[in-house]
């Protein structure tokens, strides 16, 4: 690992130096990265007095934020991995301190939500798997294999932007928003929500081993809340993802893309409109139509798979030659507890949460 400028320095005569002695490389691979300079492209020079101590941008005195270390080797992994000279600015370390604090958001949601799992929880939760949860284990395998290879050809700023994206738009977007009301509103103990207590807390462990070689402070600090933690991180033996097996793949990748594809078109009908108020008639061609029964086999279900991923009141499957959604206001009343539209009379619960309270007071 060298700067750009040894390509035609040490690279080059070790290289040259080397075929002709030895006729072989002297190395494997090459690392090679571009220089810091100020913000306004000139080369830093004690003559100059344009010399920015990393110790300054660690304690704030650079541009009065307290960064700490591990937004300073965020800021190297992400903007000073390129082989082309990389400004120090204010505005790019806001950047990577703001892309730090996205992190830790999730990661506080994350620690949050299995505050108090058990060793057991998750043996249970992982043989009782929805579509979701099998979904999204399959896109943690998938973020794990691609960053495994960005990582391997040193392309640091792509590890970067892939764990970005993937808590933005796969566990934020995606799942996170549409698992709470299980998460927070079924019996501790259901199934349903020891499914997705696994499924978080495979996304946690399996977060942390990609964050850690450039953020391995926050890595530990997330860690040390961890309640399975039996030693530090760096020592732990942590879920591999590529382990959980999950049946049939294929199919589930299948199904839930479809019902992705149902849901981007309900989003575009909608315009604005409370989801959870509106009860919807699907009609679909038999492919399309067989694949969302897998996740709503029975009509007029106030709690399916498919429930959950469109965030509606019911829904009706129906044969179609083309796709088609048809909304109306449901006449389902409003759960005082889970606040969804899934009551049969005015001020009482939705049968899931009378069961839960009953659960709970029994």
């Amino acid at each position: 690992m060298e700067g750009v400028d040894q390509c035609t320095g040490w690279f080059q005569a070790s290289l040259m130096s080397s075929i002709a002695l030895r006729n072989v490389s002297p190395f494997k691979s090459l690392f090679v990265h571009g220089f810091v300079v100020d913000k306004n492209g000139r080369k830093m020079s004690k003559s100059i007095g344009n010399v920015i101590d990393p110790q300054d941008i660690i304690n704030g005195n650079y541009d009065q934020l307290i960064n700490g270390i591990d937004i300073l080797r965020w800021w190297v992994a992400k903007h000073g991995s390129h082989q082309t000279n990389i400004p120090v600015t204010k505005e790019t370390m806001i950047d990577s301190k703001q892309s730090v604090d996205k992190l830790r958001l999730i990661i506080r949601f994350l620690l949050g939500s299995l505050n108090n799992i058990k060793d057991n929880n998750f043996k249970h939760g992982i043989n009782h798997l929805k579509y979701l949860d099998k979904y999204m284990m399959l896109e943690l395998k998938s973020f794990e294999n691609e960053t495994y290879e960005l990582y391997n050809t040193f392309q640091y700023n792509k590890v970067c932007a892939k764990i970005l994206h993937f808590i933005t738009n796969q566990v934020s977007g995606l799942y996170v928003h549409h698992i709470k009301d299980r998460l927070y509103c079924d019996s501790i103990e259901s199934v349903d929500r020891l499914a997705c207590i696994a499924t978080l807390q495979a996304i946690f462990e399996t977060l942390l081993k990609n964050i850690a070689p450039i953020l391995p402070h926050l890595a530990e600090e997330a860690f040390s809340y961890y309640p399975l933690r039996n030693t530090t991180f760096f020592k732990s033996s942590i879920t591999n993802v590529h382990q959980i097996v999950i049946p049939d793949s294929e199919q589930v990748i299948s199904t839930m893309e479809n019902a992705l594809m149902v849901k981007n078109k309900l989003s575009n009908l909608l315009q604005g409109k409370n989801s959870l108020e509106q009860s919807l008639v699907i009609a679909s061609p038999s492919k399309t139509f067989n694949l969302l029964k897998i996740l709503h086999p029975k009509n007029n279900a106030t709690r399916s798979d498919l429930i959950e991923l469109l965030q509606v009141s019911s829904i009706d499957l129906v044969l179609n030659d083309t796709i088609d959604i048809k909304t109306s206001d449901t006449k389902q009343i409003l759960c005082k507890r889970c606040r969804r539209w899934s009551a049969e009379k005015e001020d009482y619960l939705c049968k899931r949460c009378e069961k839960t309270v009953n659960i709970f007071y029994s």
